[in-house]
């Protein structure tokens, strides 16, 4: 006779108890299974209960790769059950055995041990996570994860009561449980503790923190382990956050010079990038006061990642410096990065350099920092003229048509030859946008020559950001600009000999972008007679990009000109290319 019922539960501890690692990770792997089948009460009641006292038996299973990987596969499963949050909540919680997780011996098993707490809290059943003691029992352990991961611990109350969770910890820090664990003897403890500084702070009262926290900060500040100090500079600067000025300036201005003068590179790294974040939190007079002359100090590290670090920190925190400070402090230590080894140095300079172009009086930035601009255009990496490039606008539109000088004229000149095209991109993308903003006098004197390149540049992208410049000003300077300016010389370069085809068919494009400012007249006298001369053109691409353009130009044109087009393109269609052939028919028939 066949049962009609089977108990799920005596099912997994039946297979539990199977010496097979197999049978044991199906059972684990079925755990969802079972938690559906018997319910959240049974659940609360009987299954959690099992793994809690079973976890001394399955000790040298766990240890096996299959029991390590079933248990991390289906920890936290109940967090799919989200039908019956009470089922999700107690299934996040057993989904390993915390026994388990606390004879690991390593830090992995408290890190999953803590996810998995923090998960059922979120699915709103935090009751489920003192069940049985099993979370009292990991926080009281003295093995080695269950001590690191102690401090965490202490923040996993619900955070929609925050009052709890502000007790809690101000519980643990105030009673010097806190303060012993970051005299520990093991590195990996006190780096456990630092880590957790910042996250305290935000759970704690003000003068809490000044009592309670400060010290604990100070002591590991000044840790053996560059390591543990690394992770205080971003303590300081949470802390420094929360504290009014006033008392940051009090408690944590010493902690932060102390950081500047440390030993470690790593941490004159760390205190480089985090910087900006530090200049905000204190303010500008604190920072013009105290720290803008440490921080110089790193421009001139004698490591390259530190120098590198704090110039391109620079930019960021500017705002928090006052200009005098940087004319008197900053500015001088700039020389001297102009012929770091390290590229990357030089790099970041580029773009800080700009940054400080603007945040100066204007008759400073052209007398000091306009010449480091130009030798910066003349280094020999290309990634130190790109910086250069890319921040640029906004100074010359800062200083106004005096950014333009003969030098930097010069500078342009000779990067528009550069081998990267990148280069060259961007400098043609700089004077179109230098031309629209000085007007057409300034484009007809300064820059009209070296901005004529491009229609005779070997790389399409860079011929191809020049006519879209020549949009942008023929729509700025209109027809006049068009008809005596730029298409004399367009006009030029398409008849010029003995040049590839693409350059003509590039004068063709950059023709037929300026047709939309010009009038019908204007159009049948200046741009049809060089299409119908394209349309007979040698090459058959030239003479098919001839007809795919009169296509968009013949409804602008007047009678006349039309007339002369229609009749170029009924010869083409007899043309002995097919694809002259099809542009040209399609021509006709728009």
């Amino acid at each position: 006779m066949v049962e009609d019922h089977i108990d799920a539960m005596e099912l997994l501890k039946e297979e539990l108890s199977n010496d097979e690692i197999p049978y044991k990770v199906n059972a684990i792997h079925r755990l969802p299974t079972v938690i559906f089948a018997i319910g959240p009460i049974q659940t609360h009641d009987k299954l959690i209960p099992f793994i809690d006292c079973t976890s001394a038996r399955t000790r040298s299973f766990n240890s096996q790769g299959g029991g390590r990987g079933a248990l991390r596969d289906r920890r936290g499963a109940g967090q799919d059950l989200r039908a019956d949050r009470e089922q999700a909540a107690a299934a996040a919680f057993a989904g390993g055995p915390v026994q388990h997780c606390r004879d690991r011996g390593a830090r992995a098993g408290g890190e999953i041990l803590v996810e998995d707490w923090r998960s059922a809290d979120q699915l709103g059943h935090p009751e489920h996570l003192c069940a049985h003691g099993c979370a009292t029992r990991y926080h009281g352990g003295s093995s080695l994860p269950s001590v690191l991961h102690r401090p965490h611990l202490h923040l996993l109350q619900p955070l929609r009561k925050p009052e709890r969770s502000h007790a809690k910890v101000k519980l643990f820090v105030s009673g010097r449980r806190f303060g012993e664990l970051c005299k520990e003897e093991t590195p990996l403890i006190r780096k456990t503790c630092a880590s957790t500084l910042g996250v305290f702070a935000e759970h704690m009262e003000k003068e809490l923190i000044v009592s309670d926290l400060i010290p604990s900060l100070k002591l590991l500040i000044t840790d053996e382990q560059d390591s543990i100090r690394m992770i205080c500079v971003g303590a300081t600067v949470s802390i420094a956050k929360i504290l009014p000025k006033d008392e940051s300036k009090k408690v944590m201005l010493p902690i932060t010079l102390q950081i500047f003068e440390d030993k470690s590179w790593k941490v004159r790294l760390a205190i480089a990038k985090n910087f900006p974040e530090l200049a905000g939190a204190f303010g500008k007079d604190i920072v013009d006061g105290n720290l803008v002359t440490k921080f110089s100090l790193l421009l001139k590290d004698d490591e390259a990642d530190v120098r590198t670090a704090a110039i391109i920190a620079l930019k960021s925190c500017l705002k928090n410096i006052s200009a005098d400070k940087i004319q008197t402090v900053l500015i001088p230590q700039l020389g001297d990065l102009m012929k770091d080894s390290s590229f990357n140095v030089r790099a970041g300079l580029a773009v800080s350099l700009c940054s400080i172009c603007t945040a100066i009086k204007k008759e400073v930035a052209i007398a000091k920092l306009l010449p480091l601009l130009v030798d910066l255009l003349k280094d020999e990496h290309h990634e130190v003229k790109m910086g250069v490039l890319a921040g640029i606008q906004p100074v010359a539109n800062f200083i106004g048509p005096e950014f333009i000088t003969s030098s930097m004229l010069m500078s342009f000149s000779n990067l528009m030859k550069d081998q990267k095209w990148r280069v060259r991109n961007a400098v043609l993308d700089l004077l179109g946008n230098l031309a629209k903003e000085f007007g057409k006098d300034f484009y007809a004197k300064n820059i009209e020559q070296i901005f004529l390149q491009f229609l005779t540049d070997a790389v399409a992208a860079v011929r191809d950001t020049g006519i879209a410049k020549v949009e942008l000003l023929a729509n700025t300077f209109k027809a006049d600009w068009v008809l005596k300016v730029y298409l004399p010389r367009a006009i030029e370069a398409f008849n010029k000999d003995k040049q590839g085809y693409l350059y003509r068919v590039t004068a063709l494009k950059s023709m037929a972008i300026t047709t939309w400012v010009l009038s019908k007249e204007q159009i049948g006298a200046n741009i049809v007679t060089v299409f119908l001369k394209a349309c007979k053109d040698q090459v058959p691409n030239v003479r098919f990009c001839a007809a795919k353009m009169l296509q968009a130009m013949v409804p602008k044109m007047d009678s006349g000109a039309a007339g002369k087009v229609k009749a170029m393109l009924t010869e083409m269609c007899s043309d002995p290319d097919k694809d002259v052939q099809y542009y040209a028919k399609k021509a006709l028939s728009a």
